[in-house]
């Protein structure tokens, strides 16, 4: 027989892991779209693959982190997204409980 407090708590963490589930993409890397919207995009990746340095030759506002923002196949591995997925779903998981 399942007491109510232990119900409680499988409950709790049920709707944790759900809406824990809700915040993984829906795929892990975006085709860039046509027009100037997606060149800055293409740019943090260009400068990411050419070992250019933030702030000194490539000066932007997101820095090298926008890349993980943009989620251009370009310069950046599969694994780099999936990582940055796991940290980001695990730390919620861990600032909700």
């Amino acid at each position: 027989m399942v007491r109510t407090g232990n119900f409680r708590i499988y409950i709790q963490y049920f709707f944790l892991f759900f809406f824990t589930l809700l915040l993984i993409p829906p795929s892990f890397y975006h085709r860039p779209l046509e027009g100037i919207d997606a060149s800055w995009n293409i740019a943090i990746h260009l400068a990411h693959k050419y070992n250019l340095i933030f702030g000194k030759d490539f000066v932007f506002t997101y820095g090298p982190l926008g890349i993980l923002y943009s989620r251009h196949p370009i310069s950046v591995n599969l694994f780099v997204y999936l990582l940055f997925d796991l940290y980001f779903l695990v730390t919620f998981f861990f600032v909700m409980k």
